[in-house]
């Protein structure tokens, strides 16, 4: 696995840059608090245990979902793909998605909390050691610049 590529790390922003976004956040209605301040190592972990929280269906149903339709999926994108995913977490979907690819070229997971990135990426490695995997710590909400994998894909395909 290559080391993390980080890109206007959120470890790094500026306290300015803070102030700004909690005074318009909070001064607005309803209030809010951009999510990029919520996911350092902690709030990754926090994240994960509601993940798995009765309460909490979304992820259950994306696997779920996930088991059902993989393969197609695989089909439909085809061989040879570059997948980036935004907000990559525990990287459990993703894990699924790239049992089922044929031969991709490369992934590249983006994500804010570099704690996160670290440990899926170390556990897909493991799993995929033939894998290009380029992890990029960055707020994606702003434009970025994606690395370029070693071989060329055939495409490109967002994974959300």
């Amino acid at each position: 696995m290559s080391s993390i590529i980080a890109q206007r790390r959120s470890d790094t922003v500026s306290e300015s840059d803070f102030v700004v976004d909690a005074w318009s956040g909070l001064s607005g209605r309803p209030k809010s608090l951009p999510s990029k301040y919520l996911y350092d190592a902690r709030g990754s972990e926090l994240f994960e245990q509601i993940c798995d929280t009765p309460e909490y269906y979304l992820t259950r149903t994306e696997l779920a979902l996930m088991h059902d339709w993989v393969a197609d999926m695989a089909k439909a994108l085809g061989p040879d793909i570059r997948l980036v995913e935004f907000g990559n977490g525990s990287g459990l979907k993703t894990r699924l998605l790239l049992q089922a690819l044929e031969h991709p070229v490369g992934y590249i997971p983006v994500e804010i909390s570099a704690s996160a990135l670290t440990g899926s990426c170390a556990e897909l490695q493991r799993d995929f050691p033939a894998l290009e995997i380029l992890p990029l710590q960055a707020d994606f909400t702003v434009p970025l610049k994606l690395p370029t994998t070693r071989r060329t894909p055939r495409r490109t395909v967002l994974y959300l």
